[in-house]
């Protein structure tokens, strides 16, 4: 966990997952959601950045993101093995899946995949959060 602050942030967020916390039931914690982001100016992409928002009541939003004053609490960076160059308006394609780490009950493994615009393959890096 680090914090990542705004100007670093390269490119558009999206969404991966929702829940209603009075009434969530994911089995065993584990999700896959497919994204799209575009990067929003010429840069290096070197990681994906994680964060939540927790809507505690209608004007109460408990937020990680960097896009706001930064607290405690911190983003989650996915490093990539290898940066790629990025343009403004570039989409850069991908999932991502979390569940359950399988050793420690306390932790996650989650496994990226982005889509290489050059050649058409997908790139796969998992990361062991424990």
């Amino acid at each position: 966990m680090e914090i990542c602050s705004k100007p670093c942030v390269i490119t558009s967020s999206a969404e991966v997952l929702n829940l209603d916390l009075l009434s969530a039931s994911l089995p065993g914690n584990a999700f896959k959601s497919d994204f799209t982001i575009e990067a929003s100016r010429f840069g290096t992409l070197s990681g994906i950045v994680i964060w939540f928002d927790a809507e505690l009541s209608e004007d109460v939003v408990l937020t990680t993101s960097p896009f706001y004053q930064a607290t405690h609490w911190k983003q989650t960076i996915l490093y990539l093995a290898e940066a790629r160059p990025v343009a403004d308006s570039d989409k850069v394609v991908g999932s991502i899946a979390m569940m359950p780490h399988k050793t420690n009950h306390r932790g996650l493994t989650i496994t990226l995949q982005l889509k290489d615009e050059v050649n058409g393959k997908i790139l796969t890096q998992a990361f062991d959060l424990i």
